[in-house]
């Protein structure tokens, strides 16, 4: 029991071991809880145009995470004012821990919820987050179901917001 204080694990790669449960797998590292962290960071919102990207900044463009063991939870409220660079692409932001992918052969596998505001101009449909390789991306759904397309610069102005929370894994 610990009446007072916090529980200290004094040695780097232990963690709280619930071994004692009656799974066949007892006292496997995978019944270790090993890591807990909470924070903010700053994304960096761009398009993804490879040698010259658009890149997207403000003043509201912090994120916040909770990780706990192999899974992180990242939200946000993005509030990009300006813009610089001449690339186009889909946007996409980075994301505070590298996510392990292809679990199960397939490719993106991580999906979130998110929506947009935009100030000039109209997006059609519904606004999904989705993980490919190591970033974010938002993808855009007609509710008719009949048109899939990455969020890009071209439904975007210079002034808009985006929010967005996902779960997902890393190693």
């Amino acid at each position: 029991k610990v009446k007072t204080g916090n529980l200290v694990i004094g040695t780097a790669g232990h963690g709280i071991d619930f071994n004692q449960t009656s799974s066949s797998t007892g006292g496997s590292s995978a019944e270790i809880l090993d890591h807990y962290e909470e924070g903010l960071y700053t994304p960096t919102l761009s398009t993804n145009a490879g040698s010259s990207p658009i890149t997207y900044t403000g003043t509201d463009m912090t994120a916040q995470y909770i990780r706990i063991g192999s899974f992180v939870t990242v939200s946000g409220l993005l509030h990009p004012t300006s813009e610089s660079g001449s690339g186009g692409g889909s946007l996409q932001i980075t994301l505070p821990f590298t996510p392990v992918t292809n679990l199960s052969g397939d490719g993106d596998i991580y999906f979130g919820s998110a929506f947009l505001i935009l100030q000039g101009a109209t997006v059609q449909g519904r606004l999904m987050s989705y993980i490919s390789s190591s970033v974010m991306n938002w993808r855009i759904n007609s509710d008719d179901g009949t048109v899939h397309d990455n969020l890009n610069q071209d439904h975007v102005d210079t002034d808009f917001y985006i929010g967005f929370s996902i779960t997902y894994r890393t190693s």
